[in-house]
């Protein structure tokens, strides 16, 4: 039986935050120029398409997944990202004082759903093309 102790928990903790400030991680990102919004816009068009004023949009857990999946590093969970994601990290991307939803490219719809604005599907557009190109 594991038993997980306070250090094993800071110990994970300082692996998962050096792995998500890794110099190749950032790199990489800066390469196809996506950052988290991008990558939480890019997850959110996949889920709707290309249609902004979709009325079903998409649930916020499904956002998750789909972020996550795009990124398991940055959106993973602490010492287990690889297998969980990290939904405080998607909802502070596009929740935040300086979210999406703050800067007007994303949108709440009945409760928990969000879309795209019309400017959020133009960025993704643009990021999905970008990152089709470089992979």
């Amino acid at each position: 039986m594991l038993c997980i102790t306070p250090e094993l928990l800071v110990e994970a903790r300082a692996k998962a935050l050096a792995k998500r400030t890794n110099s190749k991680e950032k790199t990489r990102l800066k390469k196809i120029g996506t950052s988290h919004h991008d990558l939480v816009l890019a997850a959110i068009h996949r889920l709707t398409g290309d249609d902004y004023r979709a009325e079903a949009g998409a649930t916020e857990s499904a956002v998750v997944v789909s972020a996550w999946k795009t990124d398991p590093n940055i959106f993973g969970l602490v010492g287990f990202a690889q297998q969980y994601p990290d939904n405080r990290r998607v909802y502070i991307t596009y929740c935040g004082s300086k979210g999406l939803i703050h800067l007007g490219l994303v949108e709440r719809i009945r409760g928990r759903r969000v879309r795209l604005t019309a400017a959020g599907m133009k960025r993704a557009q643009e990021i999905v093309g970008s990152m089709k190109r470089s992979s």
